[in-house]
Parts: C-alpha cells; sequence; structure tokens
C-alpha cells in the first residue's frame, strides 16, 4: 500500500511534518497538489498569488521527483469537489493513509472534516499535522484558559513554552529511490491568467536564501529602517510565509536551519 501526502500550504520539502511521517513509512510514497480555481476566487485570491502558487507547486514536483516521489496534479473547482477527486486518486494508487499538514481556515476545516468522513468509507487513514504555526494552536492560555488578548504577556509565555518544548525543524526526508519524472501544471486557470510579471524567486531555496540575506545583512537594523520605504530595511518574506515555503520553525531558529535543510539540500 502507498502513503499519499496532501501538500496544501507547506509547498516544501524541509521541515515538512506530513511528508516526514509518511517517509518514515516502507512502503511507496505518492504525493498531490489541488487546484480549486473557484474556491481560489471566492477567497479572493488575486492573479500573482495564483501564480506564485503554481509556480511553487511545479518547483516543489521537480524537489519530489529528484527523491524519487511522484506528483500528481489535480484540478476541481471547489473544496467540495475536492474530497471526491482525492478519494478516487486514493483508489487508483492503492493509498493506505494520507498524511497533511493541518489548515485553520474555516472552509479549509470544514473540507478536512468531510474527507474525513468520506475516507472513513474507504478504509483510508487520515493522518494530521501541526504545521502553521509553532505552538500548537490553543496551547498558550492565560490563567483563566482563554486566549490572550494583550501581546507582552502573550509573547512571555510563548517563549516559555519554547523553553520547555524544545521545539526544531525537520531535514530533507531520504531519497525513496531513483529520480522520477516531475509532473508539471503547464496552464494557468483561466480567471487568473492576467497576472503581472514576478516580483520575486520562485522555490523553498529563493526562500531560505531571502531569510538568511535579512539575517546577515538587515536584521540588526531592523527596529530601525523598518518604517522607512526608502530604505530595504524589512524581510520581505511575505510572499513565501502563505504557502509556508519557508516554515515559521526555519524563521525562529535560523540556526537549526544549516543542520536540518542546508546540509541535504546541497550534498
Amino acid at each position: 500500500m502507498t502513503q499519499l501526502v496532501w501538500f496544501r500550504n507547506d509547498l516544501r520539502t524541509a521541515d515538512n511534518p506530513a511528508l516526514t511521517a509518511a517517509c518514515k513509512s516502507k512502503s511507496a510514497v505518492h504525493a498531490c497538489f489541488i487546484l480549486t480555481p473557484e474556491q481560489w476566487q471566492e477567497h479572493d485570491w488575486s492573479p500573482a498569488r495564483v501564480h506564485f502558487v503554481i509556480a511553487h507547486a511545479n518547483a516543489l514536483a521537480k524537489e519530489l521527483a529528484q527523491l524519487g516521489i511522484p506528483m500528481t496534479f489535480i484540478t476541481a473547482k471547489r473544496f467540495s469537489d475536492s474530497i471526491e477527486s482525492l478519494a478516487q486518486l486514493c483508489r487508483d494508487k492503492g493509498i493506505s493513509h494520507v498524511h497533511f499538514n493541518e489548515e485553520y481556515g474555516v472552509n479549509e476545516r470544514r473540507r478536512d472534516k468531510q474527507l474525513k468522513q468520506k475516507l472513513d468509507t474507504e478504509d483510508v487513514g487520515v493522518c494530521k499535522y501541526r504545521d502553521q504555526t509553532v505552538a500548537p494552536v490553543g496551547e498558550i492560555l492565560t490563567q483563566q484558559e482563554e486566549p490572550y488578548s494583550v501581546f507582552t504577556p502573550f509573547s512571555r509565555s510563548w517563549k516559555k513554552w519554547i523553553d520547555v518544548a524544545q521545539p526544531t525543524v525537520l531535514p530533507i526526508p531520504e531519497a525513496r529511490g531513483k529520480p522520477v519524472k516531475a509532473a508539471s501544471i503547464d496552464e494557468i486557470p483561466k480567471a487568473f491568467r492576467d497576472a503581472p510579471p514576478a516580483l520575486v524567486e520562485t522555490g523553498e531555496d529563493a526562500a531560505h536564501d531571502q531569510l538568511e540575506s535579512f539575517l546577515s545583512e538587515r536584521a540588526g537594523a531592523y527596529k530601525e529602517d523598518r518604517d522607512f520605504p526608502s530604505l530595504d530595511g524589512t524581510s520581505q518574506l511575505s510572499p513565501y510565509l502563505p504557502t509556508a515555503c519557508c516554515p515559521a520553525g526555519s524563521v525562529c531558529w535560523p540556526h537549526a536551519r544549516p543542520r536540518a535543510w542546508a546540509a541535504t539540500r546541497k550534498a
């Protein structure tokens, strides 16, 4: 039986809990990414964002292909349509477990709940992992078990949690076998074709290079320079964070990134 990794807002191979967990199995590993253009329109995605996401999905497919993990791209109009599409992929590929990293939007949570119900009837296991936040959602609360409304006490509790939990980042999984042919998305959905030229480079490497450039060249003066548009004083990571090409752990613990990521990136 095969393990399936469903990539969503986590378009990277390094520090990816779902991919890491799937690759711990001795079974074959397959990957998928689902385009949902009508849902993207409802969520007010711009053409620039769609082009950016698709470019990173294609880059990810190439990275996975080098690890011997094939990628399947699926187009479904909306989240509701993606459930049956994913179930059919599980039937076609003989999938025993689907692995994915949690998303916290309302529609996304409803979709994942419906998927779990659907795959339960297909005898396919569903495994979800925390990825978008450093600490688990709902973990850091006040003494009254309520979310914080003031940043400073939240920050203190967050740092205490870090000291106790000692989280780290995950390495890129080892190759599953010989490289395979990389799939690609060759056509942009019609509603999103009119996009401006890309302003940032594509891929996981580019995201980490941007982080390292900020830390080594501009982070020391961030407090003084960040409010001046004429200065290059910010991290410029914002394009990469929604797709999690540069995950939270790598931003919080850049010292861990060379051990877990660079060591396996360019051997």
